[in-house]
């Protein structure tokens, strides 16, 4: 499911060229009303792409011990670590995928039971 997401985002990203810098700029809004209303749509918006994303999760393929919670917050901050360090690096999208694989293959590897790594 994540693959599925990555898929979809970059080809949103090849298709709307602009997109992250209007992302960007959205996020950098000084005024105050709008600033909070961005917030709250992209707040919004943030929960109901984890809920997607994580509700065919099979828990049972994890090892004994897994904190589900830290590894779903720590899968989203490399996440958003490869993106920004991706546009401040003006790295291309295929670039930053490919690293956002090998991040959630490192996870796979670290998290999931011998049995369900795939290799």
């Amino acid at each position: 499911m994540v693959h599925q997401s990555l898929l979809l985002k970059i080809a949103l990203y090849k298709e709307y060229p602009y997109l992250s810098q209007f992302i960007i700029k959205a996020n950098e809004e000084l005024n105050p009303e709008i600033a909070e209303a961005i917030y709250n749509i992209n707040q919004r918006k943030k929960n109901n792409y984890l809920g997607q994303i994580f509700e065919n999760v099979d828990y049972s393929k994890f090892k004994e011990g897994t904190d589900i919670d830290d590894l779903f917050k720590m899968i989203e901050w490399c996440g958003d670590g490869i993106w920004n360090e991706g546009i401040n690096s003006n790295h291309s999208v295929d670039r930053m995928y490919q690293q956002a694989i090998k991040m959630i293959d490192f996870f796979k590897q670290a998290v999931y039971k011998q049995e369900y790594f795939e290799r």
